[in-house]
């Protein structure tokens, strides 16, 4: 077989289309994980949560987060607690969307325990959402299970 203009394109679409395939069936292997489940949804009030963030700034020191080895326990400041209505806290993982764990805020005194058993060690971000009237309020603390 004599080796010409024709075999080459011959053989250079070929291994085209080949690794063309092979991308395709690679890349739809991939596990995609955006920030949120309902990225798309959360980008469009956008507003609503900067309002958020800048109406919750001053509670971010009043809030505080540690691991006790078994809970974790979130203390609120004793008048922060008694204006707090529909809590929830939200361990948010940003390296997979699939370990992320909501349970709401059930206060005793100003301390909310939550049990360890289902967060698996790694970085978490505490999404920690009440409202206090109409108003709805939100404060973000980093912590690391071990």
């Amino acid at each position: 077989m004599k080796f010409n203009f024709g075999t080459g394109i011959f053989l250079f679409m070929a291994l085209f289309i080949i690794a063309m395939v092979s991308f395709v069936i690679f890349a739809h292997r991939q596990d995609v994980n955006l920030v949120h489940r309902d990225y798309y949804e959360k980008g469009v009030d956008h507003t609503a949560q900067m309002n958020r963030d800048r109406r919750s700034a001053i509670f971010k020191e009043q809030i505080h987060v540690t691991d006790d080895g078994l809970n974790v326990r979130i203390t609120f400041q004793p008048d922060l607690a008694a204006h707090m209505q529909n809590g929830q806290v939200l361990f948010f993982r940003p390296s997979d969307h699939n370990k992320d764990i909501a349970y709401p805020v059930r206060l005793n005194g100003d301390t909310c325990l939550i049990e360890k058993k289902e967060l698996v060690p790694g970085r978490y971000v505490v999404k920690i959402t009440w409202q206090t009237g109409q108003e709805d309020f939100e404060v973000d603390k980093q912590l690391i299970i071990k």
